[in-house]
């Protein structure tokens, strides 16, 4: 089997923020996984272990569409707390998870 597969600058698309959003839950961690991978908003999910239950990778075309994202993951059952890391830059995007260099 032969995979592609490319790497986009969000910017392009015409998404102008980038943010990791800290999920701390209760109750089923894999149905508030489930409930936040399903919003269109969000690239990249991973369930963690220590102090946040999940992190979450969000792209917003501006700081009120980012507010408006964060406020849905607030909103869903399970959810007790969120917490807000911007981007301020990006390095290695050719070192992205999943990609190989062949």
């Amino acid at each position: 089997m032969l995979r592609i597969a490319c790497l986009v600058e969000p910017e392009q698309l015409g998404f102008s923020r980038a943010a990791t959003v800290a999920v701390k839950c209760r109750g089923s961690l894999e149905t508030v996984a489930k409930a936040i991978g399903a919003i269109d908003a969000v690239q990249r999910l991973a369930m963690t272990s220590g102090s946040i239950d999940i992190m979450a990778s969000v792209l917003a075309t501006d700081d009120e569409d980012l507010l408006r994202k964060v406020n849905e993951i607030r909103r869903l059952e399970g959810v007790l707390e969120v917490e807000i890391f911007m981007h301020l830059g990006r390095r290695g995007a050719a070192e992205a998870v999943g990609t190989r260099h062949l």
